[in-house]
């Protein structure tokens, strides 16, 4: 398969808790055609409904704290980053989190950094590999012919490996986890496949996923 399109796509998959307002602010009202078209009015408004989503944000916590305004260029500098695969957030303010996040991906849209964007939410102690699976999968409208975790993983490595240049957002993780088990390849297993991840403290960032580069909000 592959990306065939001459711009670049962003899948941005709403998980409950994850990121609530990154639809407005990735693609505001005049710039959202492509997504808005894939889901009907209705469907888009009973997503939201249920997820606690809202069409306002103020992002203005982020932007008072002028300190933290260099993280952005520096996380975005990792993610561009050849030689970096997996870039840590960490910090206690969730919504400092996501609105850097906020940030993140809309440079990304912006500049064509990367083909595709996949957001999961962890938020447990003991992650769940099937369910993260699951969302990445259901981002990229792929199916699971196997039923065993570590199969799965198999099949969703190879689907990863279709694409070109892919980052995937992993918001919350209290623990480490990993990653081949989801079925997630970095590295030498695909170049071209990053993560970002958010957490509440370092060590999870460090001693468990071994972020190469990790920034304090």
């Amino acid at each position: 398969m592959g990306v065939a399109l001459s711009i670049s796509r962003i899948i941005i998959a709403y998980t409950l808790a994850s990121l609530p307002h990154l639809l407005h602010y990735i693609f505001p009202a005049s710039n959202n055609k492509t997504l808005v078209e894939r889901r009907t009015p209705e469907t888009r408004h009973d997503m939201m409904e249920a997820e606690g989503c809202s069409e306002s944000f103020n992002s203005s916590t982020f932007d008072a704290l002028e300190w933290r305004m260099p993280i952005l260029n520096n996380v975005m500098e990792a993610l561009a980053d050849v030689d970096t695969h997996t870039v840590g957030v960490y910090g206690l303010s969730d919504e400092i989190k996501d609105t850097l996040f906020q940030r993140v991906c809309r440079r990304i849209y912006r500049d064509g950094l990367f083909d595709v964007v996949l957001i999961a939410t962890v938020r447990t102690t003991r992650p769940d590999a099937m369910k993260i699976q699951n969302d990445i999968a259901r981002q990229l409208g792929f199916a699971f012919t196997e039923k065993s975790s570590s199969k799965r993983a198999d099949e969703l490595t190879q689907r990863l490996k279709n694409e070109r240049k892919v980052l995937i957002i992993l918001c919350d993780v209290f623990k480490g986890f990993d990653l081949k088990k989801v079925g997630i390849p970095i590295g030498a297993h695909h170049r071209g496949c990053k993560i970002l991840v958010s957490s509440f403290n370092e060590e999870a960032l460090y001693n468990y996923l071994h972020a190469q580069k990790i920034f304090m909000v």
